[in-house]
């Protein structure tokens, strides 16, 4: 950056880094770009930490408020149904995982029947855009995620289509000769499912992982992000508290509430979930 020059790590400041961020604000850069500016900056002013060529932390480096965010494509309730509805396809089950689970793309791929454990599932793994297995995006892209009804079933249905396709595979969202699926096959897919099934266009993969925030706008803002995995260090509620014992099987009741309200309009409502109180500390 012109801001730096030529510079030596130990007049690099914080004010002139967050002069960086401003800088790319003001060019008129969208908000996610800038954010990949302060994380690629963070991340090396970590190593530089840790090598004894800094003390510079990065906690008050912010992102302008002025920065401009681009509205993501999400399914509206009656994409969702139209997606229950459909017949079925060859993803058509990870499509769902991805809504009701809050899957990054390649988390969604790089599931082992391994991986679930009674009603618990264990995301550990990502397949990336090169088809390369790797452990996520973040620290917190490893994570629990307690299942409710519509989880459990997604994952029954989809062992009984692997069963009529006589695939067997470790991973839970194979391609028909079993090996793991890959980004570019699960995008080409989603675009054949969502034609066929007369679901909106324009909206991606990535944009399921956003329709599970935007249908789940009741489940309290920590809980939420723990369960998709954000890094603590992006912008949603500042600092994360500690997690608390039992907020994950209230995560699930949230989702099954909301789409029991989509899918099962004329179903007597269950009790609405509550907010779980916190405690010292949590269980995994």
């Amino acid at each position: 950056s012109a801001a730096c020059g030529k510079k030596r790590m130990s007049d690099i400041t914080e004010g002139l880094i967050q002069s960086i961020i401003d800088g790319a604000a003001a060019k008129g850069l969208a908000w996610k770009s800038i954010s990949n500016i302060r994380a690629t900056v963070s991340a090396f002013i970590k190593w530089s930490r840790k090598n004894k060529y800094t003390d510079i932390v990065m906690d008050d480096i912010g992102i302008p408020k002025t920065a401009k965010k681009g509205k993501k494509k999400i399914l509206q309730p009656d994409d969702l149904i139209k997606m229950w509805n459909a017949p079925e396809a060859l993803y058509s089950n990870l499509y769902k995982a991805d809504v009701v689970i809050g899957f990054r793309p390649g988390e969604a791929i790089g599931l082992q029947w391994s991986d679930i454990v009674g009603n618990r599932l264990h995301i550990q793994r990502a397949i990336n855009d090169d088809g390369e297995i790797t452990n996520g995006k973040n620290e917190n892209a490893d994570r629990w995620v307690w299942l409710g009804e519509y989880e459990l079933q997604i994952f029954d249905d989809q062992r009984e289509a692997l069963k009529r396709r006589h695939v067997i595979s470790p991973w839970v969202f194979p391609q028909p000769n079993g090996q793991h699926a890959t980004q570019r096959a699960v995008r080409r897919g989603w675009k054949r499912f969502a034609e066929t099934a007369g679901i909106t266009p324009g909206v991606t993969p990535y944009g399921l992982r956003h329709t599970f925030v935007s249908i789940n706008n009741e489940m309290p803002e920590g809980i939420k992000q723990r369960r998709i995995g954000h890094a603590s260090n992006m912008d949603t509620e500042g600092v994360y508290g500690h997690s608390v014992a039992g907020e994950q099987e209230q995560a699930a009741a949230f989702v099954k509430e909301r789409l029991d309200s989509i899918l099962k309009p004329d179903q007597k409502p269950t009790q609405k979930p509550t907010r779980p109180k916190k405690t010292p500390s949590a269980q995994k």
